[in-house]
């Protein structure tokens, strides 16, 4: 990880606990990246990236990924999103939101989760930013539920994707 502008955490024979975790990019800024990898279980607070605002004349910023790896992951009902910022100005982009990735052997709990592109300024050809894809992983073929809240995904790309290899889940819809 560059430490300079992301939130990076690693233990390799234990578990990490967190309050929230927050990246938002400066003027003219993307938000940066939230990655946690553990051996052991993950306990975070609400967790968010975003892209900082547009000045008058520019496109909107890009939103950092969240990318979550361990035994098993917890937010209790704290949210998670990924969002970027809107376009400023007549025919600017919005910019993207960001990928969110849980990968765990264990349970998986947490409140909603969105990835948001930000909105493109009209009149003009711009388009909004993209959204993110949303993939939960439960890797165990034995042990570990995945509880959820709203999954969604907003602009121009729409991807959700829940994967346990031990129990049959539905897809949620992309705008739960």
């Amino acid at each position: 990880c560059d430490w300079s502008s992301d939130v990076c955490a690693s233990d390799l024979g234990g578990g990490i606990t967190t309050a929230a975790l927050v990246t938002t990019g400066a003027a003219m800024g993307h938000g940066g990246a939230v990655s946690l990898d553990a051996q052991g279980a993950i306990a975070t607070g609400s967790i968010g990236t975003a892209g900082g605002a547009a000045l008058t004349g520019n496109a909107g910023r890009n939103a950092g990924s969240v990318t979550i790896t361990g035994e098993s992951f917890t937010s209790g009902n704290g949210t998670i999103t990924a969002s970027g910022s809107a376009g400023l100005g007549a025919s600017q982009a919005g910019g993207n939101g960001a990928n969110v990735q849980i990968t765990t052997t264990g349970a998986v709990t947490t409140g909603a989760i969105s990835t948001v592109g930000g909105a493109a300024v009209t009149p003009g050809p711009a388009a909004g930013g993209n959204s993110g894809s949303i993939t939960i992983a439960n890797n165990s073929t034995t042990s570990g539920a995945i509880a959820v809240g709203a999954l969604t995904t907003t602009g121009d790309r729409k991807s959700t994707r829940l994967n346990s290899s031990h129990t049959d889940i539905s897809r949620m819809p992309s705008s739960a």
